[in-house]
C-alpha cells in the first residue's frame, strides 16, 4: 500500500530550505511513500538545485517525490491542491491507503508514519482526521492513549477526505484559523479527529515566521482578518478546542446559515475543479 505525503514549502533564506531537508530525511516507513513538495516561496536555492537537495534526502528510501512550484498560496489552497494531486497520482498495483500532511519544521520518529498507518486501518469511520503526538509540548506521553483534537502540523486522512468533508477554507489567506474551521466541521458533522500519542514527533513550531520577517509581517496583518471572519462564521470570539464545547457554543451551520452551503464552508462532495 502506498501512503502519500504533502508537504508545503515556503522558504526565503537557507536556513529554511536546510530545515525542510532536515524533515524530508526524516521520513520513513514499511509502506512505499509518494511525496509532493508543495513549493509556494523558494528564494535562496534555484528549484533544480532544491529537487536535487531532495533526491540526495530519498536516496536509498522507498520514497518517491515531486517538487511542484507555483504562484503563492495560501496554506489552504495548497493542502487542497496537495491533497488533490496526491489522489489523481498514485495508482497501479500499490494503491493510496492514506494521506499524511506535514509541515516543513518537524522531525519524525522512525515509526511514526506506520504507528499513524495502523491506527488509520483500525479506527471506527466516525474519525475522520487524526495525528501525531507533538512531543515538543509533552516529552513522554502516555502512548496507550488516544487523545480528542488534532495538531494540524502532522495529520493523516482518507483518500475520501474531500468528498466527506469537502476542501479547506481558501478564505483564511494566508495562514491560521483553517484548520480550526476544519476541526469545527468534523465535529459539527458528526466526525471525530484525535492524536494518536504514540505516533510521536518534533514539530520546532512557527519556524516560518520565527526566521522570516518579511512573512510575519504580512502573517500580523492578516491576523485579524481571519479571526474576524471566523468570528463571523461560527459564532464565537475564539476557536474552541473541546468537541462538546463545539456543538454547545457554534453555530450549527456556516454564518448560522443554512443556505451558506459551498465547498470551502461545509461538507459536499469535491471536484478536481476547485482546487488549485
Amino acid at each position: 500500500m502506498t501512503i502519500g505525503i504533502v508537504m508545503p514549502v515556503h522558504a526565503r533564506n537557507r536556513e529554511l530550505v536546510d530545515m525542510t531537508y532536515r524533515t524530508v530525511e526524516t521520513l520513513s516507513s514499511r509502506s512505499r511513500l509518494v511525496l509532493a513538495v508543495m513549493v509556494n516561496r523558494l528564494d535562496p536555492v534555484s528549484i533544480p538545485e532544491f529537487v536535487v537537495g531532495i533526491n540526495e534526502r530519498t536516496l536509498n528510501k522507498n520514497i518517491e517525490f515531486s517538487v511542484l512550484h507555483g504562484e503563492e498560496r495560501c496554506v489552504a489552497a495548497t493542502w487542497n491542491y496537495g491533497i488533490n494531486l496526491i489522489r489523481q497520482s498514485v495508482s497501479g498495483d500499490d494503491p493510496l491507503e492514506f494521506i499524511l500532511v506535514i509541515n516543513n519544521d518537524l522531525l519524525l520518529e522512525h515509526d511514526t508514519i506506520d504507528l499513524l498507518s495502523a491506527y488509520g486501518r483500525s479506527a471506527s469511520s466516525r474519525i475522520a482526521m487524526w495525528s501525531g503526538k507533538n512531543t515538543r509540548d509533552e516529552p513522554n506521553p502516555n502512548p496507550n492513549i488516544i487523545v480528542p483534537g488534532v495538531d494540524f502540523s502532522c495529520f493523516m486522512i482518507h483518500p475520501n477526505f474531500p468528498e466527506v468533508m469537502g476542501a479547506f477554507d481558501e478564505n483564511f489567506t494566508p495562514a491560521y484559523y483553517e484548520d480550526n474551521d476544519m476541526y469545527a466541521r468534523m465535529v459539527l458533522s458528526g466526525k471525530r479527529g484525535v492524536q494518536v500519542n504514540a505516533a510521536g514527533y518534533y514539530h520546532l513550531g512557527s519556524q516560518t515566521i520565527a526566521r522570516d520577517p518579511l512573512s510575519a509581517q504580512g502573517n500580523h496583518r492578516t491576523f485579524g482578518q481571519n479571526h474576524y471572519y471566523f468570528s463571523k462564521k461560527w459564532g464565537v470570539d475564539y476557536p474552541l478546542n473541546d468537541d462538546d464545547a463545539i456543538r454547545r457554543n457554534y453555530f450549527p451551520v456556516p454564518f448560522n446559515d443554512p443556505k451558506a452551503y459551498t465547498l470551502n464552508t461545509w461538507p459536499k462532495p469535491a471536484r478536481q475543479g476547485d482546487f488549485w
